[in-house]
């Protein structure tokens, strides 16, 4: 599978490249999100025997939207550059830090 080899080149091989993904639809959270022209850049790197960081220096997208019915965000173009995530062999799961100031760029202000 395409997924799982991709997968392995991550979080096993500490393989870097750079992805470009057309279009994105995907459901997370109960949110609806769709974006188009996403280009990620991946730095893995070994933290131990079990987890992988996974630097994503650039992470652009344009026109993104983000929906679950009561919340509708639409923005022309993010740029989530500098979040990473810690890969857990174990559990098989990836938990994403974004830092404050990514964060609240892209927050609604009324929340």
């Amino acid at each position: 599978m395409a997924n799982d080899t991709l997968k392995q080149d991550v979080v096993t091989d500490y393989k870097s490249s750079t992805y470009n993904i057309r279009t994105l639809k995907y459901k997370l959270l109960g949110f609806d999100i769709t974006a188009s022209d996403i280009k990620i850049e991946v730095k893995p790197s070994r933290v131990d025997a079990l987890r992988t960081k996974i630097d994503l220096p650039i992470v652009l997208a344009k026109h993104v939207s983000v929906t679950n019915g009561l919340l509708n965000l639409k923005y022309s173009e993010i740029n989530l550059g500098s979040i990473y995530g810690i890969y857990d062999k174990t559990s098989d799961k990836m938990t994403v830090h974004i830092p404050f100031n990514i964060a609240l760029h892209y927050l609604p202000r009324s929340l």
